[in-house]
């Protein structure tokens, strides 16, 4: 029987960053939507922030699922 692998330190620091990226990502695009969406007076409906972060989600994940096929 193999022992299973440990991950690598390298493995840990690079996905703690692309967690950190996602983050930053999403929470810099819900800032600037709701900047927009005050600067604009659009309070009934925040439309900016919504299509900001729904953009940034996408964003994010086509990030991640490149990295993480980059390494197979």
């Amino acid at each position: 029987m193999e022992k299973p692998q440990k991950p690598s330190s390298n493995n840990i620091l690079k996905y703690a960053g692309l967690g950190f990226q996602m983050f930053a990502m999403i929470g810099i695009a819900t800032w600037l939507g709701i900047t927009l969406d005050k600067k604009l007076g659009m309070t009934k409906f925040p439309a900016f922030t919504l299509s900001l972060v729904l953009v940034a989600v996408i964003g994010s994940f086509i990030s991640l699922i490149r990295s993480v096929k980059k390494d197979d």
